[in-house]
């Protein structure tokens, strides 16, 4: 039996996955302190606020 992957359909990435992945960047990023504006620019989140609620704060936690 042969499985056909379609390379034009990317799998959709959750939220959830998403924010992993930037949990683990920050981690790396951040093992020298930064300002919140460093790592929003890093990131390349326009969202301060999303910054906050989504990313930070559940790193706090």
């Amino acid at each position: 039996m042969f499985k056909t992957i379609n390379p034009l359909v990317a799998p959709k990435i959750s939220e959830q996955d998403e924010i992993q992945d930037t949990t683990v960047k920050i981690t790396e990023f951040c093992k020298e302190p930064k300002t919140r504006k460093e790592t929003q620019e890093f990131l390349d989140i326009q969202s301060r606020s999303y910054l906050n609620q989504k990313i930070m704060r559940p790193l706090i936690k």
